[in-house]
């Protein structure tokens, strides 16, 4: 028989899994469906989906468990539903022949940032002195801080609509925005 610590890693495992497929393909689908009304479509579902993640999150540290799964839960779909959009929008700004690159450097960095550092700034937060409430409460600036990171880079997108690699000819350019030349 298994324990209910395994039992409740089980399940968020499973949650993160069906939750997680289902808001990325969700994700990318509202940005498809809003991108005739609006320019910045991407960026408007990843950032909302950001934007509704953050209060989720506080909720889910403050919340007693069993409750708390329903706000981690919303959480855990709106930070992928955020996938969809964002790799899209990685796909449309990088050129074709940088493209595997691009998409390798933010899949480094995501998981340099993310996954592979949390362990030791949450062992640091925590300490000796058992702080699990206070790492657990300094999660949502870092869900906030990528707010401001998608507010910023949708910013920068619209001011530098021109913009194209180095020694990119501008056939090429036109070409991957499907003008048609000649």
């Amino acid at each position: 028989m298994m324990s209910s610590e395994c039992t409740r890693v089980m399940f968020f495992g499973l949650l993160t899994a069906v939750l997680g497929l289902i808001a990325t393909l969700l994700g990318g689908i509202a940005g498809d469906a809003l991108r005739r009304r609006f320019s910045g479509s991407y960026f408007l579902v990843s950032g909302a989906a950001m934007c509704i993640a953050f209060p989720m999150l506080l909720l889910m540290v403050e919340l007693p468990f069993p409750i708390a799964w329903v706000a981690m839960g919303g959480f855990v779909f709106c930070l992928f539903f955020n996938t969809g959009p964002t790799n899209t929008i990685l796909a449309n700004v990088v050129h074709p022949q940088l493209r595997a690159r691009g998409f390798a450097l933010n899949i480094l960095i995501i998981h340099l940032l993310g996954d592979a550092i949390s362990p030791f700034v949450m062992g640091r937060i925590i300490g000796n002195q058992n702080r699990y409430a206070l790492a657990f409460q300094s999660s949502p600036s870092q869900c906030f801080l990528a707010d401001c990171c998608g507010s910023g880079a949708r910013a920068t997108s619209s001011a530098t609509p021109n913009w194209r690699p180095p020694g990119c000819p501008i056939e090429t350019r036109l070409a991957t925005q499907g003008v048609a030349l000649g």
